[in-house]
């Protein structure tokens, strides 16, 4: 009987192991069970300060950090947490220690109020309005008593620019990010990893893999780039989460570096889903008015019309993976993707794969073995870009290739140095 190799997206739709699916269906009950809360910031006088958002979670009558979120301006925050009871707190870091000081403007949801939250409750539009501390102090002064609970110190962001070597990124976490994301996420295996200390004098490049894929993805492509020009920022994430969800994660982890080390450029480079996530997080950069940072975008064989392969897993797998759903072609994510145009002033490369005889099993259309040609090569992406280059590789193939290093390396060249 003659061999099938199952690609990344045949994985999507193949019936295969029942563990495989009860360890799945166990996190997406976890996932469907949170709560979430979102809302935004409004402020008298705007500027360029992050303003941090701090969910606190009230058990036994004491205050514990349960999340937190950088925003500028006027985006939105978004939390999804446990059944419990919160309250919600933000403010102006102006110093950006990420601490609350008392020249700070600080505000609160409600009275403050407490969110009282079940099992699928979905509180949104809520707002919190900055106020001066002369004001602040009167209405709360609690807030300003050294020890107080209520007051945010030193928040725990240890897998956010944590510098590590590449044996951490396993090519084995791909799959769990896919099939056991929940798992994935509580295993510590999520965040945006350094592979040196963060200089001023190297440009940022942000790399995200595709769904099923890990930091591993990037291995040979980053040992091939010219190390002297940029620092390597992997992106790790559970794939098998909503697209919208990661990339609005990715755009607030963003902001929290930005707030800590204060770059001023950035290039992303994308293979595959992880170019859905990052146009997603670019979007939402623009909608703050901060993707100017970002001096260029690269996708690599990114279905941007979905994957037919999606569509067959919503609705015949035991359990569906929850970002198939928003990779389904016509999907209300992919619809709004290219909504907003890309910055003017950013350049945009697309590169696409070709060796294949179709898009997995499902598919019959010319592709590169997992992903039609027809997708990677959506008109609206090539409309934006400024290159559109093809190369006879595979979908997961075109992430060693020569050629891709070569091209990419050539693009940095074109970026003046620091």
């Amino acid at each position: 009987m003659k061999k099938i190799k199952i690609t990344i997206a045949s994985a999507l739709i193949l019936i295969t192991s029942g563990c495989m699916f009860i360890g799945l269906g166990e996190d997406v009950k976890q996932l469907k069970a949170a709560i979430s809360i979102s809302g935004k910031i409004e402020s008298s006088n705007t500027n360029t300060f992050p303003i941090v958002v701090i969910l606190n979670r009230v058990m036994d009558g004491k205050y514990s950090v349960q999340s937190y979120s950088i925003v500028y301006g006027d985006s939105e925050f978004f939390f999804m947490a446990p059944d419990g009871e919160y309250y919600l707190l933000a403010f102006e870091d102006v110093n950006q220690d990420f601490t609350l000081q008392d020249n700070e403007r600080v505000g609160w949801y409600g009275s403050p109020s407490i969110i009282l939250g079940e099992s699928r409750d979905i509180f949104s539009g809520l707002t919190i309005e900055l106020r001066d501390p002369s004001i602040a102090k009167k209405e709360l002064p609690d807030l300003f008593v050294p020890g107080k609970t209520h007051k945010p110190v030193n928040l725990d962001k240890a897998k956010l620019g944590e510098v590590v070597s590449t044996s951490v990124f396993r090519q084995e976490l791909g799959p769990m990010g896919m099939w056991e994301p929940v798992k994935f996420h509580q295993q510590g295996n999520s965040g945006i990893y350094f592979l040196e200390p963060y200089t001023e004098d190297k440009i940022p490049v942000l790399f995200v893999h595709g769904i099923s894929g890990s930091g591993h993805d990037w291995l040979y492509l980053i040992e091939h780039l010219d190390q002297e020009r940029i620092q390597s920022w992997i992106v790790q994430y559970p794939s098998g989460i909503r697209l919208g969800l990661l990339s609005k994660t990715l755009s607030e982890s963003v902001n929290e570096l930005q707030a800590i080390h204060n770059f001023d450029e950035m290039i992303v480079v994308a293979h595959s889903m992880g170019g859905l996530v990052s146009r997603g997080f670019i979007n939402d950069q623009q909608a703050r008015g901060d993707a100017n940072s970002i001096s260029t975008f690269i996708t690599i064989s990114t279905p941007w019309l979905g994957h037919n392969a999606a569509s067959m897993g919503v609705k015949h797998a035991p359990v569906a993976v929850p970002s198939w759903f928003d990779m389904v072609p016509d999907s209300p994510y992919l619809a709004a993707l290219h909504d907003q145009a890309l910055p003017s002033d950013m350049d945009y490369y697309l590169l696409f794969s070709h060796r294949g005889k179709g898009g997995g099993i499902m598919e019959r259309s010319s592709s590169d073995g997992t992903v039609t040609l027809a997708s990677q090569l959506s008109l609206k992406a090539q409309e934006e870009a400024v290159k559109v280059i093809g190369y006879d590789e595979g979908h997961v193939s075109i992430l060693s290739s020569h050629s891709v290093s070569q091209k990419i390396n050539n693009i940095l060249k074109t970026i003046p140095a620091r």
